[in-house]
């Protein structure tokens, strides 16, 4: 991983990291970009010396991450998702139907992973005794933020 600090006037304004190594190695990609909100007005040409002494020609990013995402849709051609990452700004309130939500780690455990950013706390969703799903927290960097995963078995998908 490469690590470039953006500077404007020799003051450091952001940084960009490219990976260069494992599956990236003959693909530079742009993994993280970020500029000081106070000076976004600049992240375009940023991008493109980012770009330009870097030799990056690919992009990785996470979807809720504003500045990369619209650098994505502006420079990027023949774009594919792996995963969508969502903003939670909105609290449903739909019925369970029958369903239980069942915390596995304990709550002394995920207070130690989030003090070490490292593993995270699971839950198992539970109907009539199965397991039907299961999903977790995972805390293993960018403190405060953590990333949610679930998965629920085909039979019990697009129930709500």
């Amino acid at each position: 991983m490469l690590i470039y600090t953006l500077e404007l006037g020799g003051t450091a304004v952001g940084f960009g990291s490219i990976a260069v190594s494992g599956p990236w190695k003959e693909k530079p990609t742009v993994l993280e970009f970020y500029v000081m909100p106070e000076l976004r007005t600049r992240a375009f040409d940023l991008f493109e010396v980012l770009l330009d002494i870097s030799g990056a020609r690919f992009m990785e990013i996470q979807s809720n991450d504003l500045l990369p995402a619209i650098m994505l849709h502006t420079y990027a051609r023949d774009i594919a998702s792996e995963k969508i990452v969502f903003h939670d700004k909105a609290a449903t309130e739909l019925p369970s139907h029958g369903a239980t939500l069942r915390q596995v780690t304990s709550n002394e455990e995920t207070r130690a992973h989030i003090e070490q950013q490292q593993g995270g706390a699971e839950w198992v969703l539970e109907l009539d005794g199965n397991t039907i799903g299961q999903g977790g927290i995972m805390f293993h960097y960018n403190r405060p933020y953590a990333d949610i995963y679930m998965e629920v078995t085909e039979p019990f998908r697009r129930r709500g």
